[in-house]
């Protein structure tokens, strides 16, 4: 029954409550009991056993499944005859997997983990790396299907992939042997010789990829133009594979734990299943690959399916396939973490990779940014319930300085956007909302000290102060320079000049400077100081800019930075680097 259903109805059932679990590494495990109809209601036991004595399978869902991801605890299930209120979504999936000879012991997030006591969250979500790594078997409900036409064209997409997973065996491009082989499954066509071979066989010695690519595609155009009803059967499977990882399944941030962690797995969407468990390593990447080659393949021959109404939609999805687009980087992510042969290497995943490549992927509480992803991840992180927002946020930029990603967070902090935040933090701590994560070095700073009242104190060289090209009257000779050193420049450009040094203490150790430097103007004003964190220096850094936030206490917020630095000013000489570099003067600068 939905909860909007009885708003005159009298309530005839308790509402269940949770008893505090005995142990640290106790937890609740449901048993779902079997049903005849698939209406009927959802009768639960549960209990709470230690994990290392447990057996059980586990669930992996999207809590909301529409497209606005509608979360709306409004559907009901019953433990041991008390009410619990769950989603939409979990109600379908519950219906789905039962059985109705057989109770089926199960660990689901919602149910067994009381969402209401914070303590206990915090707890049993750290230990949930362990729990579906011990689970027998993972339940993934992918949702209701679409069109029954349109599902099965998918089943048998994913039938033929493990069909001929099971057949090819490795030649002497074992790590290209899926890729080239799920080109066939697309084409829904079993009989024709393998196009990885084709293309192996027809490309030059030592041509690269890009051989490899033109024999692909042509041996495709050559499959299109003689047998065109594979050009359609092409359309179809492409856009269905698709549409099939566009789901908002495959959206959700917690998933990628789930499946990661577990080597059997079952997938259920709408009334189909399919066990995925043997399928080879990095097959979602592959089958990716075999999306965009089939796809150059059908656009040098199909020009006819402009005409179609699956066009707009079609190259949309080719595009997703290639470059850096999110789904394209979400499901690749995806592909490297559920490596059925790897699954003792996924603590060693780093927070850089995790982050940029499920930057796109979705959860309903912001805390959730990262705690989604820390069971897979090093640094380990604290997972706290209780702390905010913005404290969640903080801990984590203080972990990661803790560990030497200096410039990568601080890369990060200054990418945020500040019109966006809505979030009062130092102005050194990242929003992962707001922005994309990227790769930062390694290199030691000269020194970098949380100190009271969030603060960071960090050794720096002042390089100089941010002038506008506007403001530059009486230097022509400086514009003149700087223009000719970058044919396109930004309105902002750095420089040290008298008229500009700011009226504090950096004012006795700043020196003027012969170098220029165009600069990004996402969030830097004229007035902005120009620092290095480095001793020396080097190919690879990333120069901060701050601005002075308060004149008492001499404190200054980073506001943006200025990527590899001295690497850019190729029409320099190096020596005038070296020396500049070593004449700007060291300082201790807070930065809030």
């Amino acid at each position: 029954m939905v909860r909007s259903q009885m708003r005159y109805f009298v309530e005839a059932y308790s509402v269940f409550k949770y008893e505090t679990l005995p142990s640290a590494r106790s937890i609740r495990i449901l048993t779902l009991c079997p049903a005849e109809q698939h209406t009927d209601a959802i009768e639960c036991m549960i209990e709470a056993t230690e994990l290392e004595e447990a057996s059980y399978d586990a669930l992996s869902y999207s809590w909301g499944m529409n497209e606005d991801g509608n979360s709306s605890q409004d559907y009901e299930l019953f433990i041991h005859g008390n009410r619990q209120w769950i989603t939409r979504n979990l109600s379908e999936g519950l219906r789905r997997i039962r059985v109705c000879d057989k109770p089926i012991r199960i660990w689901i997030d919602a149910v067994c983990i009381n969402q209401q006591d914070d303590v206990e969250r915090s707890v049993q979500v750290a230990m949930m790396a362990d729990i579906y790594a011990r689970a027998e078997k993972i339940f993934v409900w992918l949702g209701n299907g679409t069109e029954e036409k349109e599902d099965l064209v998918m089943l048998d997409l994913l039938e033929r992939i493990k069909k001929r997973t099971e057949q090819i065996k490795p030649w002497k491009e074992p790590r290209l042997r899926h890729q080239n082989c799920f080109i066939l499954p697309l084409l829904g066509e079993d009989s024709l010789p393998c196009s990885g071979c084709v293309a192996y066989q027809q490309s030059e010695p030592g041509g690269g990829d890009l051989h490899e690519f033109n024999a692909h595609v042509d041996w495709l155009k050559e499959c299109f133009r003689s047998k065109p009803s594979l050009r359609q059967a092409a359309v179809d499977r492409t856009d269905m594979a698709i549409r099939f990882f566009s789901r908002r399944y495959w959206k959700r941030r917690w998933i990628l734990q789930e499946l990661s962690l577990s080597n059997t797995h079952h997938w259920y969407w709408g009334q189909h299943v399919l066990d995925m468990s043997k399928l080879p390593e990095d097959w979602i990447e592959d089958l990716l690959q075999a999306i965009w080659l089939v796809g150059h393949g059908l656009r040098e021959t199909s020009k006819d399916l402009t005409k179609t109404a699956a066009w707009p939609y079609y190259t949309v999805s080719l595009d997703s396939v290639a470059g850096d687009h999110p789904f394209r980087t979400r499901t690749m992510g995806l592909s490297k973490l559920c490596n059925s042969q790897n699954h003792d290497m996924i603590e060693k995943k780093t927070w850089n990779d995790l982050l940029r490549y499920f930057h796109s992927s979705e959860c309903s509480e912001p805390k959730d940014m990262y705690y989604a992803l820390a069971s897979m991840a090093i640094p380990k992180i604290r997972i706290d319930y209780s702390l905010t927002v913005a404290q969640v946020f903080q801990e984590f930029a203080e972990t990661m300085l803790d560990n030497g990603e200096w410039i990568w967070v601080f890369y990060c902090a200054a990418k945020t956007p500040n019109n966006q935040q809505s979030l009062t933090m130092p102005s050194w701590v990242p929003d992962p909302r707001l922005v994309n994560f990227h790769y930062g070095g390694r290199e030691p700073p000269m020194g970098i000290q949380l100190s009271q009242m969030d603060s960071l104190v960090c050794d720096v060289r002042c390089l100089g102060v941010l002038r506008t090209h506007e403001e530059s009257s009486g230097h022509s000779d400086t514009y003149r320079r700087t223009h000719d050193l970058h044919a396109v420049w930004d309105d902002l450009f750095w420089q040290v000049c008298s008229s500009r040094e700011p009226s504090d203490e950096i004012s006795e150790v700043i020196r003027p400077s012969p170098l220029q430097l165009q600069i990004d103007s996402y969030n830097v004003r004229a007035g902005d100081i120009l620092c290095s964190c480095l001793e020396k220096l080097t190919d690879f850094d990333v120069w901060i800019i701050l601005r002075r936030k308060d004149e008492t206490t001499q404190t200054y917020e980073l506001v943006g930075v200025q990527e590899s630095g001295f690497a850019l000013l190729e029409s320099i000489l190096e020596e005038q680097h070296e020396q500049s570099f070593s004449e700007c003067p060291k300082i201790k600068m807070r930065i809030v």
